[in-house]
């Protein structure tokens, strides 16, 4: 927010502040929601620059469409596992995307990008090993 819009408010009686704040949300909380908006971008990001479309994942997944366009709102009822699962479904972790027990390049890419995304969160300099 601009510091000139933020001082209109205060002036005008307005308390301004972080979500965080007003949700009164620990930093673990914060933490989790960051790192859930962050995996269902990534997600989304996947999805459509496989082309693949939200029915293929929902077969993928043995879901349905619908549950999988609520994954990808942020719906709060999506947890982490379902995201990390579609993550997953679409990375190449499958036995058809490996080849003698290795996970492919596209699968090494995409533990990379949701390992970044955690040690994002997590506000740390992590460095994943090459195989």
């Amino acid at each position: 927010m601009r510091q000139s819009k933020r001082q209109k408010l205060e002036n005008a009686g307005f308390r301004v502040g972080t979500v965080q704040e007003f949700l009164r949300l620990s930093d673990q909380e914060m933490a989790l929601i960051d790192l859930k908006v962050r995996l269902v971008d990534l997600l989304r990001l996947v999805r459509t620059s496989k082309g693949v479309t939200q029915h293929d994942l929902a077969r993928l997944l043995r879901s349905s469409q619908s549950r999988v366009a609520k994954i990808e709102a942020g719906n709060a009822t999506a947890s982490l596992d379902l995201i990390c699962k579609a993550l997953l479904a679409l990375g190449g972790f499958a036995a058809s995307h490996r080849k003698n027990d290795r996970i492919t390049e596209g699968g090494i890419r995409l533990a990379s990008q949701i390992f970044h995304v955690i040690a994002h969160v997590l506000g740390g300099n992590y460095a994943m090993e090459e195989q």
